[in-house]
């Protein structure tokens, strides 16, 4: 099940503020302001990988970890899924959310939706695909 893009939306603009929050203590508002002004760019790559649904999520959930923070989603979500926030873009700049949902493909493999989404500015970064490939990537090794 693909989760709204509206929902994604939603995601990315919390996530900025917890950020924006955390770094500067002043509540999220110029976030907030700033992301409600920004385009939503969203990306999807599906990818089947050889191995059984649990073990692709404890690689994944690893990479996660490695490339940026797992968030919880599952309020939005009741598949099997994982979902981080990806510093992506130029410079690693441009935070993006990395949902990757689980469908057993055959007994031995597993099919990976991976949805990537970031707010983009005049000029396209490609944030949300670039830490979607950077995961695909990573998953291949």
């Amino acid at each position: 099940m693909e989760i709204e893009k509206r929902i994604r939306d939603q995601i990315i603009i919390e996530e900025l503020n917890k950020a924006s929050i955390e770094q500067s203590g002043l509540g999220g508002v110029g976030a907030s302001l700033v992301s409600g002004l920004l385009k939503t760019v969203n990306y999807k790559q599906t990818l089947i990988y050889p191995h059984n649904q649990e073990t692709t999520k404890e690689h994944l959930r690893e990479i996660f970890n490695r490339f940026g923070r797992l968030i919880n989603i599952s309020k939005h979500l009741d598949t099997p899924h994982l979902s981080a926030i990806i510093p992506s873009g130029f410079l690693n700049m441009t935070p993006a959310l990395v949902i990757a949902e689980f469908e057993p493909n055959d007994a031995r493999s597993t099919k990976i939706n991976f949805f990537g989404t970031a707010k983009e500015g005049l000029i396209n970064s490609k944030a949300g695909k670039k830490a979607v490939l950077r995961a695909i990537e990573a998953l291949k090794q």
